[in-house]
């Protein structure tokens, strides 16, 4: 391997890209055009929705009308993300379904991020932030 092209330094922040034997470099230019070139996510609220056992499998909740209700009420909130920047890649419907099943599976950050589509601090920015939605809906803060 190539040493000159992965120093500590880069081992430890941005993007990298596989060359094709299989290094890899850094490459902070093109994040942005590699996160755009992400699967869409496999897993949805869309592809659950159809089924009350599934919604309350991963969510604790009983149908997709309370699904819906509960998201119809954190919709009302003007969402202030705590890492400053907002998530646009999912829906609103999918940013609840990622902590629900947070909640109730706790599955590490990796495994909802790999599911979603999405990377692990965008996980943990969902997750904090309807964290702190939910103690605003039951107005506590």
């Amino acid at each position: 391997m190539n040493e000159a092209l992965l120093n500590n330094d880069q081992q430890n922040t941005g993007a990298f890209l596989p060359l094709e034997d299989g290094e890899l470099i850094h490459d902070t230019a093109n994040s942005s055009a590699i996160l755009g070139m992400l699967p869409k996510p496999s897993f949805s609220y869309l592809a659950i929705s159809h089924s009350s056992s599934l919604i309350s499998q991963y969510t604790s909740l009983p149908d997709e009308a309370t699904f819906q209700a509960l998201c119809a009420m954190i919709k009302r909130f003007d969402i202030h993300y705590t890492q400053e920047w907002s998530v646009q890649r999912l829906s609103i419907e999918d940013q609840l379904l990622l902590t629900l099943m947070k909640f109730k599976l706790n599955l590490p950050h990796f495994d909802l991020a790999f599911r979603f589509g999405v990377s692990t601090a965008t996980v943990s920015n969902i997750f904090v932030t309807f964290v702190w939605v939910f103690i605003k809906c039951c107005g506590k803060a």
